[in-house]
């Protein structure tokens, strides 16, 4: 369910076909604690551009606040 909402909000976050004129690109967000891996089991439609939205690593000791920033 996560993952749907995901590719949703995806879909929504990109440019407007209408507008545009182009296809959107598709965002994909892993979420914290894990990487692009986790979409490897999805078949996309491959005519979408596809980016890979990826996080760095916190410095050791640093807080969830820091990391944000």
């Amino acid at each position: 369910m996560r993952l749907l909402l995901l590719l949703f909000s995806a879909i929504l976050l990109s440019a407007p076909i209408a507008q545009a004129q182009q296809t959107p690109t598709l965002y994909l967000f892993p979420g914290q604690g894990s990487d692009k891996r986790l979409f490897d089991s999805l078949r996309l439609d491959e005519t979408f551009p596809v980016r890979h939205i990826e996080y760095g690593i916190p410095a050791k000791g640093s807080t969830m606040q820091q990391f944000a920033e």
